[in-house]
């Protein structure tokens, strides 16, 4: 009678055995298949297929595919890495290219820094040539979305906003002791709007450090005293005054600048005044502006 071998039962006949081959062989042949069927095979390399391996679950061992948020390092240790990362289910690792100044940590697998290959990156400066870092300085401004802009402070150059200049074509009569709000009728640039030529009134749209130049030519005059006046919001805010001496033959002038802080809606108006009749001149023929006023905004 045959015996069986251990670990698959296959019939094995012994001397006494009247046996027939064929049939030996034919049981054993299927006892073998139905043992393989319950094996896994490997490729040639040693690996087993994907294919072959049961699926894990929470009470059975098995295999996992690699999922967002975790990745395997090179000694096929599983680790949590940071979203973002290319997944590669080929291989249910994280797909990382280790350059200079990265490497492994041989116990969790974790991707760290070496300190090797000047793992810390220093941004050099900005030149006229090189794309680089820059400090925000005296007059700029940063937003925290990284926008730089020239604030106009600091002594940081900015555009001018507020310029004005205007002449008179006609004279002006004072009469003797006299003050007289002179009208600069002919308007030569206004870059704001802000000057009104019918009434020789200058009025701010916007607060701000204003220089602003006056000039009146008066006529022939006799031992005289004249004067030309800035006024702000009607009240007498500085003035240059003139004396002229002698036959007065030929005709004089005052001239001078003021410097003033105004609110927006301030208004700047010039004055004349003579302690004898006479008037003022105009544009002469060879177009002087020798009666004028002008001003320009400086600063905040």
């Amino acid at each position: 009678m045959a015996t069986l071998t251990t670990n698959h039962s296959l019939k094995k006949p012994v001397d006494a055995d009247n046996a027939d081959l064929k049939v030996y062989v034919g049981e054993n042949m299927d006892l073998i298949d139905s043992a393989l069927a319950t094996k896994v095979t490997k490729d040639g390399t040693g690996k087993v297929a994907s294919a072959d391996l049961p699926t894990a679950g929470s009470l059975v061992k098995g295999a996992v595919q690699v999922g967002n948020g975790l990745g395997m390092s090179g000694n096929y240790i599983l680790v949590k890495v940071d979203k973002g990362l290319e997944i590669d289910p080929t291989t249910y690792g994280v797909k990382v290219k280790v350059g200079t100044g990265l490497g492994f940590d041989a116990t969790t697998g974790a991707l760290i820094t070496t300190g090797e290959g000047g793992g810390t990156y220093t941004l050099q400066p900005a030149t006229d040539s090189t794309l680089g870092g820059i400090k925000v300085g005296t007059g700029l401004s940063i937003t925290t979305d990284g926008v730089l802009s020239a604030d106009g402070g600091g002594g940081g150059s900015s555009a001018v906003t507020s310029m004005f200049s205007a002449t008179s074509a006609t004279s002006q009569a004072i009469s003797a002791g006299g003050v007289i709000k002179l009208i600069f009728g002919t308007e030569q640039q206004d870059l704001a709007g802000e000057y009104d030529p019918t009434t020789g009134r200058f009025t701010a749209s916007t607060a701000g450090t204003y220089v602003f130049s006056g000039c009146m030519r008066v006529g022939n005059t006799t031992s005289a005293q004249f004067f030309l006046a800035f006024y702000k919001n009607g009240v007498a805010d500085s003035r240059v005054q003139q004396f002229q001496n002698g036959s007065g033959s030929t005709p004089a002038q005052a001239h001078g600048n003021s410097i003033m802080k105004l609110n927006a809606g301030d208004y700047i108006e010039v004055y004349g005044y003579c302690s004898v009749a006479t008037s003022t001149v105009g544009r002469e023929a060879l177009s002087f502006d020798t009666t004028f006023f002008r001003g320009v905004k400086i600063g905040d």
